[in-house]
């Protein structure tokens, strides 16, 4: 209520200057009643009440020139329009502006806004994704986009200047450090350099990240397979075991890593994990507008499933990926070797434990007095079943 009593205010001061970018994802927000119908439908009024005579959005300190935060600002406006299908002439406007000043984009000589390199690919990606079509060559836009994948590959220490806030340098300086540090470890143990191939996870991570982001966004609702397809890598939780089978005594191959029946291993796995925390955690996520695979079943079934019968079809799936992850881990002909494949069992096994009432983040009471219990308590021997001696434990 704050928040909105705030963009109210705002709007209602004409002594204030809008930012048109800031504006426009404003102006995107649907209504509480209807997603047809925006939130703030004034925002979409001052869009397009102020476009300028060139068909861009915003203001330029340098009259005489067009900048990236100017072309940053017109293409928002532009999707937000194009969301609500409004302002068919100012849309034109808009993409033929963007057209006629393309190249400032890859123009290194321009200054570049923090963050742009990466924000203005995504948002053309997501532009072409709700049907705009932009008049320039295919191959332009097909370099722009290549910008973003080319931000995301630096992973080298960057200058103290380059970061968009606080907390960004707090979160990528422990990332960097951290993925340096243990990479230096493995690869000692391995005879090899390890740490490259673990920052190309993390920036593969990361892209299905901002993919996610891109939806919510854009309230864009994928289907239940694009969104398992992107969420088993972005829930990076291979990545959690990347150090620890470089530690098990094993000679861990990038041919291994690589091979099928590894990234097999580790898509079972992950749905596992994400799926478990999807029917623990549908209720809250879908109150914040956060994507999830059961809502999104429920959703995209058209009134057949309800969220408690999407819930059951979601644990068949967790129950079906415990088999096949089980046999791989049994299975005797393999490339991946035993110690590193039980490692993966034993994650999946974590997993149930900390999905097995609701989910850890939000109890912790219950996970400190398990943690309490395992360091404090003294260990209950049984006696082993030799019928189970083959099943990793």
């Amino acid at each position: 209520m704050e928040r909105e009593a705030r963009i109210r205010k705002n709007l209602q001061t004409p002594e204030l200057l809008p930012s048109s970018y800031e504006t426009a994802w404003v102006a995107m927000v649907p209504s509480s009643t209807s997603l047809q119908a925006p939130y703030f439908p004034q925002c979409v009024e001052w869009i397009m009440q102020n476009q300028q005579d060139n068909g861009s959005w915003g203001i330029n300190e340098f009259a005489s020139s067009v900048s990236k935060d100017i072309l940053l600002s017109t293409l928002a406006c532009v999707i937000a329009l194009k969301k609500w299908n409004v302002g068919l002439e100012q849309i034109w406007r808009g993409l033929h502006f963007i057209g006629r000043n393309m190249p400032i984009v890859m123009d290194e000589q321009i200054t570049t806004p923090n963050g742009f390199n990466l924000i203005f690919p995504s948002m053309i990606r997501l532009a072409i994704q709700i049907g705009l079509e932009f008049p320039v060559r295919q191959a332009d836009v097909d370099e722009i986009l290549r910008l973003r994948e080319m931000e995301l590959k630096r992973w080298d220490e960057p200058r103290e200047d380059a970061f968009h806030s606080e907390q960004v340098k707090i979160l990528y300086t422990a990332l960097y450090s951290t993925v340096n540090h243990l990479g230096a470890k493995a690869s000692a143990v391995q005879n090899r350099d390890v740490t490259q191939l673990r920052v190309e996870m993390w920036q593969k991570g990361m892209r299905c990240m901002m993919t996610e982001s891109e939806w919510q966004r854009a309230k864009y609702a994928p289907t239940v397979e694009e969104y398992m397809a992107n969420s088993t890598v972005s829930i990076v939780v291979d990545l959690m075991l990347i150090p620890a089978k470089y530690f098990l005594g094993e000679m861990i191959s990038d041919y291994m890593v690589k091979h099928e029946e590894y990234n097999e291993l580790r898509r079972l796995m992950s749905t596992i994990c994400h799926l478990l925390n999807d029917t623990r955690t549908v209720e809250r996520e879908s109150a914040a507008g956060k994507l999830n695979s059961v809502a999104l079943l429920a959703l995209h079934s058209g009134g057949f499933l309800s969220i408690e019968e999407a819930q059951k079809v979601v644990n068949k799936s967790i129950a079906e990926c415990r088999r096949e992850l089980l046999q791989l881990v049994l299975r005797e002909d393999s490339v991946v070797p035993r110690s590193c494949k039980e490692l993966f069992w034993k994650h999946c096994k974590t997993a149930f434990w900390f999905y097995f009432q609701a989910d850890g983040l939000t109890s912790p009471k219950e996970m400190v007095a398990e943690v309490n219990a395992l360091f404090n308590e003294p260990l209950k021997l049984q006696t082993s079943n030799p019928s189970l001696s083959n099943q990793p434990k």
